[in-house]
């Protein structure tokens, strides 16, 4: 049985062949869509949408697991998507929680609080003090959440960008599915416990990867791994 999960509908993968699993006896784990762009508070991103930045994004969920990666993040009318909210996700479809986006990720706090002191000294304008240094929409964001008046404030947000992350985009955007087929009642070669020579590969199974080819290696992987169990159980016969 290798029919998918239920992300990207548009290849008839719908979730509907996990009760095929379930008839044989077999248990669905919870499932949420992965790979997938973030829904998040929009306030503080309204103008901001379309734009691109290379981050260092950290990711704490509901449920006190945390994640952070190096990645793109592109801002949009609904919340943030890019590799980074890809990453991120299998920690936040689920229940939600936070991002916080780190704007200079080669910078540290203390060398920024300089950098802009030394603007400011310069005879830069307060609204004008983080142009240039990160996207300039970036700047009159960070600047329109926390004013223009205290340098630390300043720093601190362009390195600790919270925003509040509310689910997922859903699955007709998912490129992969979190959960399925309890990988308890199947054996090392994927045959089921509860019927002989039942076997399960892909996405079917409660296993899913990061963004990066992981996925595609288990779709591979657990084809051959399958394959070659019926292979030796035919030769046995």
């Amino acid at each position: 049985l290798a029919a998918g999960g239920k992300a990207q509908k548009q290849f008839l993968t719908d979730g509907s062949a996990y009760s095929l699993a379930c008839k044989f006896g077999h248990k669905l784990t919870p499932l949420y869509p992965a790979i997938v762009q973030l829904r998040t508070d929009t306030r503080y991103i309204k103008g901001l949408k379309g734009v691109r930045a290379n981050c260092l994004v950290r990711a704490y969920g509901k449920d006190g697991a945390q994640k952070q990666t190096a990645a793109d993040v592109i801002f949009t009318d609904y919340g943030i998507s890019g590799n980074a909210a890809f990453y991120l996700s299998s920690i936040l479809a689920a229940g939600g929680g936070a991002v916080s986006i780190d704007f200079l990720p080669g910078v540290g706090q203390e060398e920024l609080e300089n950098i802009l002191y030394s603007r400011l000294g310069e005879g830069s304008e307060p609204r004008d003090v983080l142009c240039g240094i990160v996207h300039n929409a970036v700047a009159r964001a960070i600047l329109g959440r926390v004013g223009e008046s205290d340098v630390k404030i300043i720093a601190s947000a362009a390195k600790d960008f919270t925003l509040e992350v509310r689910g997922a985009l859903g699955f007709d955007y998912a490129q992969v599915t979190q959960g399925g087929i309890d990988m308890r009642g199947v054996t090392g070669d994927l045959e089921s416990r509860l019927c002989k020579r039942l076997y399960f590969a892909g996405e079917i199974l409660d296993v899913d990867g990061d963004c990066g080819g992981y996925n595609l290696h288990w779709a591979f992987s657990s084809g051959i791994t399958v394959a070659e169990a019926i292979l030796k159980d035919y030769e046995k016969a």
